[in-house]
């Protein structure tokens, strides 16, 4: 698990650790490379379903 997230735009620290979990939740080693778009959309997946749990 030594990849990491960028931070996302405006995220807060913690809003950063709710991804990370959820990344891990998901099973899911998540390499992200910030010019990659694919991965762009794994983050804005990743950061929609933290959203939607925390609210």
């Amino acid at each position: 698990l030594g990849s990491r997230l960028p931070p996302a735009e405006g995220s807060t620290g913690l809003g950063q650790l709710i991804i990370e979990a959820m990344a891990v939740k998901l099973g899911a080693v998540v390499t992200v490379h910030a010019r990659d778009p694919g991965t762009r959309v794994v983050v804005d997946f990743m950061k929609a379903e933290a959203k939607r749990l925390v609210d």
